[in-house]
């Protein structure tokens, strides 16, 4: 695939000299990697050759290109991927209680852990949903 140069209207002090000074001086990985698409955009790179040199897919770079035009380098570095994923039912006091529950050996099973959450915080649990909860309780 050829591709072509992105149309975009650039702001005046962001030359490339001010992308390579940015993409430099960063240290998060996701946003020296947008960074440097908007670097070798502004050089007049093919969005396909950016895509390879930065190791995205080329509609990320189209995706970063719409970005900027809509707010410009603050709405490109502003999004993040995903959303965090859904909003745990319980908060982190209560994870801290049911962690101490499990760790003094009151359940003999997940469901047993989950009939407990469901009187205790009036929240059900599906069982696919019990282990997985239970596989974030051991990570903290």
């Amino acid at each position: 695939m050829a591709g072509r140069k992105l149309k975009v209207e650039w702001g005046a002090e962001e030359t490339p000299e001010f992308f390579k000074a940015l993409y430099r001086a960063e240290r998060d990985g996701k946003t020296k990697e947008k960074l440097q698409a908007l670097w070798l955009l502004r050089l007049g790179w093919k969005a396909t050759q950016v895509a390879a040199v930065v190791g995205v897919h080329y509609c990320t770079v189209h995706r970063w290109v719409r970005c900027y035009r809509d707010g410009g380098l603050p709405e490109v570095l502003s999004r993040r991927q995903g959303n965090g994923g859904r909003k745990s039912y319980l908060d982190g006091d209560d994870m801290t209680l049911l962690k101490w529950e499990i760790e003094k050996g009151d359940f003999g099973t997940a469901a047993d852990a989950r009939d407990y959450i469901e009187t205790q915080f009036g929240v059900r649990y599906s069982m696919p949903g019990m282990y997985s909860l239970l596989k974030r309780l051991n990570s903290l």
